[in-house]
C-alpha cells in the first residue's frame, strides 16, 4: 500500500485515512534532515506526502534529498528565509486535507506518530490542532508535553522531567504544541503562519490564534517524537536570546488583552529581561555584553514594528468573530 498521496488510493482508504501533507523547512541541516526523512519514510500511515522547503542550503542538503529520498517533494529556494515563510511556501504546494507544520529537520518521529494524531483529530470538528509528546534527544526526558501561555511567555509542559508513564499520559487541552497537525479549513479561517518570527514563536502563535477562533488544541501523548534542540541557532547563543525575546514581545502584543498588555510589557522590561541577561551571561557561550545587545536589539525591533504588531492583533480579533460554535 502506498505511503504517499496518490490517485491510486482507494476511496475507503481516503475516508479512513485523510491525506496528510508534512511540511519541513531546512537550512544547512543535511545530517539531521537525513535522519528526519528516514524516520518519516517508516511511519505507519497510508496516505501522506513530505514537502521539504530548503532555504538555499550550502551543505549538500538538496543533493541528499534528491538521491536518498526521491519520493519526497523538494522545493529549492534561491535565498534564505525564516521558518514561517518557508512553511507557508510549502503549504502552497501541499495537497493534504490535514497538514503537519513546524516539524524540524532535527525531529525524529515514531512509526505511529501520525496515525495517533489523525485519530484524535477526527473525533470532532471542534479540534483544530493536535500535537504529540516530544522527548529531548535520545533520553527519557520530556522536551514538551504541550505548552501553556501566561504572562506573555510560553512554557513547555514537563520540560526536563523524566517520563514515568504516569504524568503527561492523557489527552488534554493545552495552549500550544510545538509540532502541530491542523486542518486545511483552520488555515483557511485564521490564515498562514506569521513570518515575522523567523525562528521561534510561529508554532505557539498559530495555536493561540486557533484557540482565539474557537478551536481546541490537544496534546496527544501516544504520538511521540524526539528533538535535538537549537541546532539552527545554537543553545546559549546571543542569536538565540535575540529571537526568543523578539518572538515573545510579538506574541504578547498580538494576543494579550488590552488591559494586561502594558503591565506585562513593563514586567518584561524590568524583570524578565534582566533575568534573561543574567541567566545567559552565566551559562551562555558568549561575552555578557553580547547578550545585553541581543535584548536591546529585540526591543528595538519590537518598537520599530509596533504598528505591524497591532495590525496583526486586529486580524486575530476578526477571526474570533467568525469562531465556530463550541
Amino acid at each position: 500500500m502506498s505511503k504517499h498521496i496518490s490517485s491510486a488510493s482507494g476511496a475507503v482508504i481516503q475516508e479512513s485515512y485523510p491525506p496528510v501533507s508534512i511540511v519541513i523547512s531546512n537550512y544547512n541541516g543535511v545530517d539531521c534532515l537525513r535522519s528526519c526523512l528516514s524516520a518519516l519514510s517508516k511511519i505507519r500511515y497510508p496516505s501522506f506526502e513530505v514537502i521539504i522547503v530548503d532555504s538555499h542550503s550550502t551543505d549538500g542538503s538538496q543533493q541528499m534529498v534528491k538521491s536518498c529520498f526521491p519520493q519526497f517533494k523538494l522545493i529549492e529556494l534561491d535565498r534564505r528565509v525564516g521558518i514561517g515563510e518557508a512553511l507557508n511556501i510549502g503549504l502552497m504546494h501541499a495537497r493534504g486535507e490535514y497538514l503537519v507544520l513546524d516539524l524540524n529537520s532535527d525531529d525524529l518521529v515514531s512509526e505511529n506518530w501520525l496515525k495517533e494524531l489523525v485519530e484524535v483529530m477526527r473525533r470532532s470538528q471542534k479540534i483544530g490542532v493536535v500535537g504529540g509528546k516530544r522527548y529531548l534527544g535520545d533520553s527519557d526526558k520530556i522536551d514538551s508535553a504541550g505548552g501553556r501561555y501566561s504572562l506573555g511567555i510560553t512554557f513547555a509542559i514537563g520540560r526536563g522531567s523524566k517520563d514515568d508513564a504516569k504524568r503527561h499520559s492523557h489527552i488534554c487541552e493545552v495552549d500550544y504544541v510545538p509540532v502541530l497537525l491542523t486542518r486545511r479549513s483552520v488555515i483557511e479561517r485564521i490564515g498562514l503562519l506569521d513570518t515575522h518570527y523567523s525562528i521561534y514563536g510561529e508554532d505557539a502563535d498559530f495555536c493561540l490564534r486557533a484557540k482565539a477562533a474557537g478551536y481546541k488544541v490537544l496534546y496527544v501523548p501516544k504520538a511521540t517524537l524526539r528533538h535535538q534542540r537549537s541546532t539552527t541557532v545554537g543553545e546559549g547563543t546571543p542569536n538565540r536570546l535575540y529571537f526568543l525575546v523578539r518572538s515573545r514581545l510579538r506574541l504578547m502584543t498580538k494576543l494579550l488583552p488590552y488591559h494586561n498588555l502594558l503591565p506585562i510589557l513593563i514586567v518584561h522590561i524590568l524583570f524578565f529581561s534582566p533575568f534573561y541577561f543574567l541567566y545567559y551571561a552565566k551559562k551562555g557561550r558568549a561575552k555578557p555584553l553580547q547578550y545585553l545587545r541581543s535584548i536591546r536589539d529585540a526591543f528595538k525591533d519590537f518598537f520599530s514594528n509596533f504598528r505591524d504588531h497591532m495590525s496583526a492583533r486586529r486580524g486575530i480579533l476578526r477571526s474570533a468573530k467568525l469562531a465556530p460554535s463550541r
